[in-house]
């Protein structure tokens, strides 16, 4: 367990050095910063520097073992692929990935709002939107604007009642169904007295038959 971390500040100051330099660069510095904090400090480095844990691994390859990428291969500061909006003419802003729910209109001059994305200067500008989730915006999804790749389903966030944003994950699905599944199967033995197997069917019956009408909400309500 790493016992020494930077303070916030430093950190901060890490991360805009970090965007400075290039790529090779970029993997010696957070290679040389890990190596110091020995034990756990290329986890920590990672989320400092927000960097995927190979670039570390490969500074400390190349700083230990001599090895080196050919300067040719070095993406400078800038390079890359460009912009999509750089290459794809009328194209003046790019939505992309993206979660928009649960959007209301205005209390004043509610006319024309309450939509997920709204283009307003449709003459002069065009938007390309992809892979988003756009869900229960009360004007609509879009207004003077389209897309082909979004998608139109609930997110499902933890605890949108107490504004915890993440989004249930799978595991959490599976998690809070079988608790859910238990402590029914208990409940309904207490009430009835009728054999566990019979509780188990009656109660499977009834959640399929309420899962096929509803499914989306149903998995919410988790």
């Amino acid at each position: 367990m790493l016992r020494i971390k930077y303070p916030e500040e430093i950190e901060q100051k890490m991360r805009a050095f970090f965007e400075t330099l290039n790529e090779k660069d970029r993997r010696r510095y957070a290679a040389i910063e890990a190596i110091k904090l020995g034990h756990g400090g290329q986890k920590y480095i990672c989320s400092v520097l927000g960097c995927h844990f190979q670039i570390v691994m490969a500074g400390i390859n190349e700083i230990t073992n001599g090895t080196d990428v050919p300067e040719e291969r070095i993406r400078k500061a800038g390079g890359g692929r460009k912009k999509i909006i750089e290459t794809e003419e009328n194209i003046d802003d790019v939505f992309r990935n993206n979660i928009i729910v649960n959007t209301q209109k205005r209390k004043k001059d509610p006319d024309g709002t309450g939509y997920g994305i709204i283009n307003n200067l449709p003459e002069t500008h065009t938007f390309m939107l992809e892979n988003n989730c756009l869900y229960n915006n009360v004007g609509g999804n879009y207004k003077n604007a389209n897309s082909m790749t979004d998608t139109y389903v609930n997110p499902l966030f933890v605890d949108q009642k107490n504004h915890d944003y993440r989004l249930i994950s799978n595991v959490q699905i599976e998690q809070r169904t079988a608790i859910r599944a238990f402590l029914r199967f208990e409940t309904q033995k207490i009430r009835t007295g009728i054999a566990w197997f019979e509780t188990k069917w009656s109660i499977t019956k009834n959640a399929v038959n309420q899962f096929l009408k509803d499914p989306i909400s149903i998995l919410y309500k988790m």
